[in-house]
């Protein structure tokens, strides 16, 4: 099933596909990924911004790829592209993220990507990349994020809600609040705003993607 959520700058700012995972997949996932793959602190990356912003965003991250995931993933991300009517050129993909959010664990407003033509990535090596628009993965180059999607690998906690913030016809601004179940999967395009309220209670999971291509002309 899925639904969408509509405003007047992107007309579907989020599609929300339900039981795209199996949960008994997903809770192995977890469990593999935290015994295998080192956790590092989260970043928070914007336009001339890169850092660890305890304010904007308290998590832990791991990366890694799965052949067999991903694949189901893109399946997921090429319907919310063709029936939310996006219809973005999607060519590259990057490592997918498992972000753990323990109790007080949160992601402040912000944006994955940036829909201009001058934030198309650029090669950078000295200290990595900065910002958004660098990069030094040359797959990568020349490319914007285009569709950001969270996979729900548990849905055992409390607070951690999404919520994007999108505009009415009248100009003002409206939150829409989701509580996702496990297994689901929300997409939607990588420049909308959207924020992880913090935990209450528990340790929220989820796979973060994003798939990009050509500048938006």
């Amino acid at each position: 099933m899925m639904y969408g959520f509509r405003d007047k700058q992107t007309s579907v700012p989020a599609v929300h596909l339900l039981n795209m995972f199996d949960n008994e997949l997903l809770k192995n996932m977890i469990e593999g990924i935290i015994d295998k793959i080192p956790a590092e602190p989260g970043l928070h990356s914007e336009k001339g911004i890169t850092g660890f912003e305890t304010e904007k965003r308290t998590s832990t991250v791991r990366w890694f790829m799965d052949a067999g995931f991903e694949s189901i993933l893109r399946s997921a991300i090429d319907i919310a592209n063709y029936n939310a009517g996006w219809r973005y050129d999607i060519t590259k993909s990057e490592l997918l993220q498992f972000t753990e959010y323990e109790v007080g664990g949160h992601y402040d407003w912000h944006r994955d990507g940036y829909c201009d033509h001058l934030s198309a990535r650029k090669w950078v090596v000295d200290g990595g990349p900065k910002d958004l628009r660098q990069t030094n993965d040359p797959q990568l180059l020349g490319t914007v994020r285009k569709i950001s999607a969270s996979v729900i690998l548990n849905d055992d906690y409390e607070g951690g809600e999404m919520e994007f913030k999108t505009v009415n016809d009248d100009g003002e601004f409206e939150i829409t609040n989701i509580k996702p179940k496990t297994g689901s999967v929300i997409v939607f395009p990588s420049y909308v705003h959207h924020r992880v309220k913090p935990v209450t209670k528990g340790t929220r999971y989820s796979v973060v993607a994003w798939y990009g291509g050509p500048p938006f002309k």
